[in-house]
């Protein structure tokens, strides 16, 4: 398994086969959805890179200036590269272009693009939660507050009644006590 976060760094780096031999530039991973481990390479090569195929990174490992694959480049040489995430078919394809065992039917694949969108989606929801939830939390403050304030008001209105009934007791009790 290749660790997601290093292989990323590794697109448009050259790509070379088990006998150092080259075969192209690294143009996209594909990994195992819902998971880091990185299973195919989009390898471009030819003139401008017009021609692509995938090779299983299984065995792969990187330096500084390369990626080298566990396959020759006659392995290698007609192994299909679908465009975009890879599907049930594209990996029967492939895996029998290498000779590898099928995956499962329900096994579902992603591009290191779609993954960095889709992870890039979720940083910015998180963000947007982060974000309503301190507004919440500063609403329902000002909502405290603001409650406070009205019993404080309440309590005022109430003593200022009681005291208005005391006064016109009192002016009556005045009015009673002159002849």
């Amino acid at each position: 398994m290749i660790e997601v976060k290093r292989i990323q760094d590794w697109q448009g780096r050259e790509v070379i086969d088990s006998a150092g031999e080259k075969l192209g530039k690294l143009e996209e991973v594909i990994f195992l959805r819902d998971s880091d481990e990185a299973v195919f390479a989009r390898v471009k090569h030819g003139l401008l890179g017009r021609h692509a195929y995938m090779v299983p990174l299984a065995g792969a490992t990187a330096t500084r200036d390369h990626v080298r694959v566990d396959w020759t480049a006659e392995q290698v040489g007609g192994a299909p590269a679908p465009e975009g995430d890879l599907d049930a078919d594209g990996a029967r394809g492939l895996a029998s272009h290498y000779g590898l065992e099928e995956p499962d039917g329900d096994v579902g694949f992603e591009t290191g693009t779609t993954r960095a969108a889709r992870e890039q989606e979720q940083a910015e929801a998180d963000a947007r939660a982060r974000e309503l939830e301190e507004e919440a939390a500063a609403r329902r403050a000002e909502a405290k507050e603001a409650e406070q304030s009205h019993a404080e008001a309440s309590e005022e209105a109430k003593a200022a009644r009681e005291t208005a009934e005391r006064a016109e007791r009192e002016a009556a009790e005045a009015r009673k006590a002159v002849p």
